[in-house]
């Protein structure tokens, strides 16, 4: 019986040993097409983010001027808290502990810069990095060391209009939280 399937990725035939079902003519293929598709996701995802200044620069404007007319007078950055059903995860979210060479650990802030900050700096300003284009609670963090939440002091609600991969969430996939996702 001769089944004539090609597979995927090197379109030669897959032999009639293999499962009916099989899209691949070897391991190798399935691990070279997922290896490729995955570089194909993470460009697109870079282009993305790159072009996120450009594409929301009105948006980020906006969010700006919001931002210092809502910050109380000893506000030194602001956080985002996202709504997951029972309480709000905040960021940035900073790593906890030391690295290899006994440093606090770091995020990346929106240029791709590391820094140990736990929150995004209102001067200068600095984008919030997100995981999901949604609804986010906005507070105030004081000037004062250890940096406490101002609570509701200025704080208010606003819908962030982009995501950019996030790592050291403490949740396995954002995108399965019960929130509105908005439309890119």
């Amino acid at each position: 019986m001769i089944r004539g399937t090609l597979c995927k990725q090197c379109q030669r035939e897959i032999e009639h040993q293999k499962r009916a079902d099989s899209i691949y003519c070897s391991d190798e293929c399935r691990v070279t097409a997922r290896v490729q598709d995955s570089r194909r996701r993470n460009r697109e995802r870079l282009t993305y983010e790159r072009a996120i200044l450009q594409q929301f620069a009105a948006w980020l404007d906006g969010f700006e001027k919001q931002l210092r007319k809502s910050a109380p007078e000893n506000a030194v950055g602001y956080r985002a808290g996202l709504w997951i059903g029972h309480e709000y995860l905040w960021f940035p979210i900073v790593p906890v502990g030391t690295d290899a060479r006994g440093r606090r650990k770091t995020r990346f802030d929106f240029n791709r810069r590391r820094t140990a900050d736990d929150y995004f700096h209102l001067h200068p300003f600095e984008p919030p990095v997100v995981p999901l284009a949604t609804l986010y609670q906005i507070r105030f963090i004081s000037n004062v060391y250890p940096y406490p939440d101002l609570g509701e002091a200025g704080s208010f609600e606003e819908a962030i209009p982009y995501e950019i991969k996030t790592g050291g969430l403490p949740i396995d996939n954002p995108a399965s939280l019960p929130v509105r996702k908005l439309r890119k």
